[in-house]
């Protein structure tokens, strides 16, 4: 047998080492990578993924059930440009370019068509068509258009469905029905109004279904698995009224539209026997000076309320047995004194002596200071005890957040001084809201009961109540019938003799008080120290204008507030002349709803003009 020879030279061995060497290091290199640096990426190496289904939001009705927010499906349309073949994409590119620009208007076929190719040509598998979103109406037709008809795996359609929120009245109380930010994009308070408050219901909770990735690399639904279906959001019930809601914002707006030293105003309509409000109006001035509503004044402005707030110095004094309305003071020319400081009351000091029942319907500060005072000196406390004791400073747990802290300083606190008992008396030295403003008169057109004020009156499921939520009674009776009687009384004197008359020959019987307030302004001193005043070196002011009051007198219905804020000016702003014409315009146009107000109807006079009123013109320093 023939010697078989070795043919391999030294050269092919060396290689074969090499090449063994090579992957040697490189399985060792990869197993190292795996062990020590590889994250796995978990959508393409997981068996299946979760995907979140959105519940629908719920709805915000009105109290007669009509829409103030609803959600509608909004749809953005996205194309993938690569999957169609070529004999399907060059057949129908024309023709579904010509229904995108009729569709969408704001591109010619030619251009579409031009764009779609450039995207098919750099594979882009997610190019959007169109500038906006769609309706479902023209979703549904563009299903239809040529090659989108295949759907998305050859036509490479993609749908992509949002939720948008639409509120059918537009600006009517917005800043009340409110909104939910995106995160995202925003900073701050991102829960307004209802909307905000009552996101934890209105939203519902979300579903999750499992997917599974196909060999084509797509992910579909896995009906191996199971599907937790989302859970609609609840409906929200609320108290508002919308033709009172358009009657006081129409009202609001024609008075302070055109007036630029104003700069925000709100109102309130409230049901007096529930609590229930039935309007809330709150219109600030953007930055090009319109009327928008921006934040919600009426329960946030704590601030010095002025006159207004002698309604609960005199039931005070009325129910501790201190004064009746015939009780008279010395007019003193307009000039007291307390604890060293002189007080001045212009408008007294041509009287030699003045009722209670005068100094309440003109509005005198005198009559309340000298009154408070020598009552309640030596016995502050039981004075402040029995202004809490009206609910005045309650905090509401109201249905939209923001509410303001109403205070009245208590003696012997860091904020009680020497002149705090004058200053209270006639509504300085404490900050209350508009609400606990009108929650107190409310109060009293109730016969003495306070009724928590609320927005929401029950929760709605598929048109069926699942809660109802409606009245709660804070205070059975703040004061004795015999009180409420007496104010009663003086509340409707000063609208037919008093501060109050632009609505003396309003449509129906109206109650109620004007109230004028300083408010603090900012200037520089002369030590170049930010100082805070009721006036500037240069005479600049800012005021507080109100009317508060309920109607018909005989028979309460409804309970109202108007509150107009200005600017700094060297004009005056009176609570008579600015908030009470736009209080009887809400009057006048309810009184036309319907005939339920017939047996009160007066003859209708002119709406007087807004100007001062000289009635009501006074010094309110403290």
């Amino acid at each position: 047998m023939k010697n078989i020879k070795n043919t391999a030279s030294p050269q092919r061995l060396l290689i074969v080492y090499v090449i063994m060497m090579v992957a040697a290091v490189i399985a060792v290199l990869r197993i190292a990578y795996l062990q020590i640096f590889y994250v796995p990426d978990t959508e393409f190496g997981a068996k299946g993924i979760t995907e979140t289904l959105e519940p629908a939001r719920g709805n915000i009705l009105a109290r007669d059930g009509r829409p103030l927010a609803v959600s509608s499906p909004k749809y953005e349309i996205r194309m993938d440009c690569t999957v169609s073949k070529s004999e399907t994409f060059e057949s129908g590119i024309d023709s579904l370019c010509i229904e995108l620009a009729k569709m969408f208007g704001n591109k010619s076929a030619a251009t579409y068509e031009s764009e779609i190719r450039k995207a098919r040509n750099k594979g882009d598998g997610y190019f959007r068509i169109g500038n906006r979103y769609i309706s479902h109406d023209e979703m549904n037709r563009l299903k239809n258009f040529p090659i989108f008809r295949l759907g998305r795996n050859r036509g490479g359609l993609i749908i992509e469905k949002q939720d948008s929120r639409i509120y059918p009245y537009a600006k009517l109380a917005r800043r009340t029905i409110g909104y939910v930010k995106d995160n995202a994009n925003s900073s701050g308070n991102n829960l307004i109004g209802i909307e905000g408050k009552y996101n934890y219901l209105l939203h519902g909770k979300e579903g999750v279904r499992s997917l599974r990735r196909t060999e084509n690399k797509e992910w579909i639904p896995d009906l191996d698995k199971e599907i937790i279906l989302p859970e609609d959001g609840t409906d929200i019930l609320t108290t508002i009224d919308i033709e009172l809601q358009d009657i006081a914002d129409k009202a609001l707006r024609s008075k302070i539209d055109t007036v630029s030293s104003i700069e925000k105003a709100c109102a309130i309509i409230m049901d007096v026997e529930t609590g229930a409000i039935r309007a809330m109006v709150n219109l600030g001035r953007t930055k090009n000076g319109e009327l928008d509503e921006i934040e919600n004044y009426a329960i946030s402005m704590a601030a010095e309320p002025g006159s207004v707030f002698k309604l609960a110095s005199l039931v005070t004094l009325l129910e501790d047995g201190k004064a009746t309305l015939d009780t008279k003071i010395k007019g003193n020319k307009g000039r007291w004194s307390y604890n060293g400081r002189t007080f001045y009351d212009e408008y007294i000091r041509k009287e030699e002596e003045a009722t209670v029942l005068w100094g309440f319907m003109k509005s005198s500060n005198q009559v309340f200071r000298q009154l408070v005072c020598d009552n309640y000196t030596g016995h502050e406390k039981e004075y402040v005890d029995k202004l809490y004791s009206y609910k005045l400073c309650e905090k509401f747990n109201f249905d939209i957040e923001g509410e303001g802290r109403s205070f009245i300083p208590t003696p012997g606190s860091a904020n009680w001084s020497g002149s705090s008992l004058p200053s209270i008396a006639i509504g300085y030295n404490v900050n209350i809201t508009p609400l606990n403003i009108l929650t107190f008169y409310n109060a009293i057109a109730n016969d003495g009961k306070v009724m928590r004020p609320y927005l929401v009156e029950a929760l709605e499921k598929n048109g069926k109540t699942v809660k109802e939520l409606g009245p709660t009674v804070l205070s059975g009776k703040i004061c004795s019938q015999k009180t409420i009687d007496t104010v009663k009384r003086a509340l409707r004197t000063v609208v037919e003799k008093g501060t109050g008359s632009a609505l003396k020959n309003a449509k129906c019987k109206v109650s109620g008080k004007t109230g004028t307030a300083r408010m603090l302004v900012e200037y520089t001193n002369s030590k170049g120290k930010t100082v805070s005043g009721y006036e500037d070196p240069k005479g600049y002011k800012r005021h507080q204008a109100t009317f508060v009051g309920f109607f018909p007198s005989d028979k309460p219905k409804y309970s109202a507030i108007v509150v107009v804020y200005s600017k700094k000016t060297r004009g005056n702003f009176y609570g008579g002349s600015w908030a009470a014409p736009v209080f009887r315009e809400i009057v006048d146009n309810i009184c036309t709803l319907g005939p339920e107000w017939g047996e009160e109807l007066v003859p209708k006079a002119g709406l007087p003009e807004i100007k001062t009123d000289s009635e009501e013109k006074q010094r309110e320093n403290s």
